[in-house]
């Protein structure tokens, strides 16, 4: 191994740390815009639940938007309309970050608040 070597993986150990804190405080700025954010959890039936929660506080005045999981994901606007979640490599955590961070037609509506339907895993998975 060279001199380099050493100093080499410490300067990427370094960026890498580096680019990780800088996203988790982008993250937690973005979370913090949303002053209402309500999590769905369970085995059956978030979709549903997500989509009640949110018409019912669009039907209040506040102005939300949701997101359904399952096999079609969609994300509901403050108008009603809906928009299909594109998962080239199927559903993960970075779709997640990217909701959270308000992208594309979600920001120009202006939603404020946020309804999520979260992928439980297995039902054993799920603590109470």
């Amino acid at each position: 191994m060279t001199v380099f070597g050493p100093w080499l993986l410490l300067a990427l150990v370094l960026i890498v740390t580096a680019f990780g804190a800088a996203e988790f405080v982008l993250h937690r700025r973005a979370l913090f815009k949303i002053p209402i954010r309500i999590h769905v959890n369970g085995t059956r039936g978030k979709s549903s639940v997500t989509r009640l929660v949110a018409a019912g506080l669009r039907a209040a005045g506040v102005k939300t938007c949701a997101k359904t999981t399952g096999t079609l994901a969609r994300m509901i606007l403050p108008d009603g309309s809906e928009l299909p979640i594109y998962r080239p490599a199927g559903a993960n955590i970075i779709e997640q970050k990217r909701i959270v961070g308000g992208g594309g037609r979600v920001r120009r509506a202006g939603a404020g608040d946020r309804v999520h339907g979260a992928a439980a895993g297995a039902p054993g998975g799920v603590r109470k």
